[in-house]
């Protein structure tokens, strides 16, 4: 689900291959804070220079957003900074590459994702959670999502992608 941008590397004959955390096709991005692996970079937008027309403002006060230090944001969910007609295509998208890629299956039947329906939108639609516990800053045991890519637990107050019964359950 990352963006993959490429990337000019001196001396080298092709570009440098960049996934994108939390980064939208077209987004015109300055990323900070990579990882840098041997044959691809993972880097984190440190400033969104000029926003792809398929972004929208996440409705998660904790969910990614560019210049943000990983670490403080949730992990929960990935696709929120997506507007949710390209969640659903990106989504397909995802299942027809992984088909293709591992198994070899050129052209997969797969149909067009089928969205949330209902009152609540494209929201409220998991019916399974698993929520962490952990030791906070002050010695007090809380409960939240794992930050990405990390185990520091990140608090939440609600989750907009859960119900809300899972949600008072774990309060």
């Amino acid at each position: 689900g990352d963006a993959v941008g490429r990337r000019p590397t001196p001396g080298a004959p092709t570009p440098e291959v960049v996934f994108v955390p939390f980064g939208a096709p077209g987004d015109r991005v300055v990323v900070g804070r990579e990882e840098k692996q041997k044959t691809f970079s993972r880097a984190w937008i440190s400033q969104l220079v000029t926003p792809s027309e398929d972004r929208t403002e996440p409705r998660c006060p904790i969910f990614y957003k560019p210049g943000q230090t990983p670490s403080s944001a949730c992990g929960g969910c990935d696709w929120q900074h997506l507007a949710y007609e390209k969640q659903t295509a990106a989504k397909r998208k995802l299942l027809v590459e992984s088909f293709q890629r591992l198994a070899r299956i050129a052209h997969p039947p797969v149909e067009d994702t089928v969205g949330v329906t209902g009152a609540e939108g494209p929201w409220r639609y998991r019916n399974k959670v698993q929520i962490p516990f952990a030791l906070g800053p002050d010695g007090k045991i809380t409960g939240g999502f794992y930050a990405p890519g990390s185990h520091t637990v990140v608090p939440f107050d609600d989750c907009l992608v859960q119900s809300e019964l899972s949600v008072r359950l774990f309060k």
